[in-house]
């Protein structure tokens, strides 16, 4: 088990990408939980692992006023995550940050930034074993170099589109994400 690891969603990649899928025909999960261009999440993501999870802050823009930004974020809040750790699960709220965008354009470069920051601090600066990246994009490479340069473990969850191969092969473990999102009929 990896003890006291944090996730970053790249909300933005996560989101863009189930929505390829799904347009692609794809069936989801019932479990799926959406908000279109801006949230997509799966209860699977946190509680397939062993990870002493302690905290999912959730990436992501989208387009309106600051009364959708406060909609969309109290969305997110609301969605909590569980954390198996030591035989004991525990269930906390995901933390939104959520940033608004001026017109409906695909991704914004403030997540990638935000998402950077925010890694490298945690990886330079708390008392955590590990990272918990969620996005495919390969604008993350150096990212990932420079914390497994740390003491730091780093993990990568992501969909196979548009993942990152380089990517997916600079980490730890890489966990595909298709499955719990799409899951294969029996």
């Amino acid at each position: 088990m990896v003890k006291n690891v944090i996730a970053f969603v790249d909300g933005e990649n996560l989101t863009l990408r189930y929505q390829e899928m799904v347009a692609a025909g794809r069936v989801p999960s019932p479990d799926v939980n959406h908000i279109k261009d801006s949230f997509v999440w799966v209860p699977a993501i946190t509680s397939w692992t062993e990870f002493d999870l302690m905290r999912v802050l959730y990436y992501t823009s989208v387009v309106g006023d600051d009364t959708r930004v406060s909609q969309v974020s109290a969305q997110i809040g609301a969605t909590v995550f569980r954390s198996v750790a030591g035989g004991t699960t525990g269930k906390a709220q995901i933390i939104p940050r959520v940033h608004k965008k001026p017109v409906n354009s695909r991704k914004s470069k403030v997540i990638d930034v935000d998402v950077t920051i925010d890694v490298m601090r945690a990886a330079l600066t708390m008392p955590i074993g590990g990272i918990f990246l969620l996005s495919g994009d390969g604008d993350y490479l150096q990212l990932v170099r420079e914390v497994t340069r740390s003491s730091k473990q780093i993990y990568v969850g992501a969909f196979s589109s548009g993942l990152s191969e380089r990517l997916k092969t600079s980490v730890e473990a890489f966990i595909d994400l298709d499955p719990m999102f799409f899951p294969v009929p029996k």
